[in-house]
């Protein structure tokens, strides 16, 4: 594997004017620029992300927390986040808690200790004041509201719940058995049932 100092030493270059290109930051003049980025291709240098990562204080990664992946909704969701990110540049982790609320606390570390960007969270088992000592950016999906400070996506579920319900009647049927699992009893989805 190719390090930076090859590249240098092959281009004519010093080490910083391939790390100006690499991170396109500087001023690096075309010809120059060009030249380091054809002995790159040529030696397939691939540069280090976890030095890129601590220059750039990014790491384009978003962690993506659920309560149950194996669950058709999450996994469905996961994948609709997945190809949005990536769309503007960003990676995603998965973060499967299996319900357990140290999981939980473990993920949000994460942002804590800088290894990934920010947080979309399916899940919250974890007291309020935990979510509101972290210092980046955290988004909730169909959780409880979090705290005044997180964004907090849901839909009506309610109204679902009564459209289902609707339809089932509209469509003559005159029992309807309804399942719901206790252990979610404070999430906003129980209410359509």
């Amino acid at each position: 594997m190719s390090s930076i100092q090859e590249v240098a030493k092959k281009a004519g270059v010093g080490v910083g004017t391939v790390s100006r290109v690499i991170n396109d930051s500087g001023y690096v003049s075309d010809k120059t620029r060009k030249k380091v980025e054809d002995v790159i291709a040529e030696l397939n240098y691939k540069p280090n992300e976890l030095a890129r990562n601590l220059f750039r204080n990014k790491t384009n990664i978003v962690a993506v927390i659920t309560p149950a992946i194996g669950n058709p909704y999450y996994a469905t969701l996961y994948s609709a986040v997945e190809n949005r990110l990536r769309k503007y540049g960003y990676k995603t982790m998965l973060c499967n808690t299996i319900g357990e609320a140290t999981n939980e606390e473990a993920y949000l570390e994460m942002l804590e200790r800088n290894m990934v960007d920010g947080i979309i969270t399916g899940t919250h088992t974890l007291d309020y004041s935990i979510y509101k000592k972290l210092k980046g950016p955290i988004v909730g999906f169909d959780t409880p509201k979090l705290n005044d400070d997180i964004l907090v996506v849901t839909v009506d579920h309610e109204k679902g719940g009564k459209l289902a319900a609707k339809a089932l009647i509209e469509s003559g049927c005159k029992e309807v058995l309804q399942f719901s699992d206790a252990t979610t009893k404070n999430y906003p989805f129980i209410k359509r049932h």
